[in-house]
């Protein structure tokens, strides 16, 4: 996971207010890191940025406000994040193969709308394969680790090269079109409503709620317990992110640039 102490911030807060029924919005807070909205939503209005919070060992995390509400209204309605990884940074997995490995993510997070919340990981090539999860944030406004031990996929090989390989959706909020479909705990196909299926959360619905997440961390291996979060300096990190995306001075002031 690049930036999974979400340090690097390197476009600013992003927002998105109101989305129409045919074009979804996306807006970027700590690199790496995608709020993606769509369905039709008329009014609201949601901010991500870094923010100076965290729990022991972290000092910035990556937060999804919401600045002016709207419970979801449609089928079609949702609110994710999400985190995408190249095919050519997963091969160490061996998905594809009998001896394809598990997976662990792992992450902190932080809610003053606690409840139960829908994860996702999806592999998009081909015809798509899923598999999806479900965790519950037990306090308002407390730190709380998450541990997800993701099972191989032996089936299906994830491309070697710079395409999208595999990615993880958190649901912040989701409409009948994505969820219902029932838990998949092992891989198969991809289906919308397998996406946020056992979300109870609406977070768009809650007068200034925000969802704060940070130590986003992968590791190959079973490891239920989690694994200690792997700090590295912040060089290292920005040159990671430039990947996708610079952010330099030119001489009319500032200019962006993206991969």
């Amino acid at each position: 996971v690049k930036n999974g102490a979400m340090a690097v911030y390197q476009r600013g807060a992003g927002t998105i207010v109101s989305v129409s029924a045919t074009t979804a919005q996306t807006a970027y807070g700590p690199d790496r890191f995608l709020l993606y909205a769509g369905g039709a939503y008329t009014e609201l209005d949601a901010t991500i940025r870094q923010t100076a919070d965290g729990p022991d060992g972290f000092t910035t995390c990556n937060e999804v406000e919401i600045d002016t509400v709207e419970a979801v209204a449609a089928a079609g309605d949702f609110l994710f994040l999400r985190h995408s990884f190249e095919g050519l940074d997963v091969q160490g997995l061996g998905w594809g193969t009998s001896a394809g490995k598990p997976l662990t993510l792992q992450f902190w997070v932080k809610s003053n709308t606690p409840g139960t919340y829908a994860l996702a990981a999806v592999m998009p090539e081909g015809g798509g394969d899923l598999v999806n999860f479900t965790y519950t944030i037990n306090q308002s406004a407390v730190w709380q680790k998450v541990v997800w031990v993701i099972p191989p996929n032996t089936a299906a090989a994830i491309a070697n090269d710079n395409t999208q390989g595999l990615y993880f959706t958190w649901t912040l909020a989701a409409g009948t079109t994505y969820k219902g479909g029932g838990q998949q705990p092992n891989w198969g196909a991809d289906a919308n409503d397998k996406t946020g299926d056992g979300q109870l959360v609406d977070l768009g619905a809650v007068d200034a709620s925000y969802f704060r997440m940070t130590g986003v961390q992968a590791t190959i291996g079973a490891f239920p317990e989690g694994v200690p979060f792997q700090h590295e300096d912040y060089g290292t990190t920005l040159a990671k992110c430039q990947r996708y995306y610079v952010r330099y001075a030119g001489a009319s002031g500032a200019t962006h640039k993206r991969f």
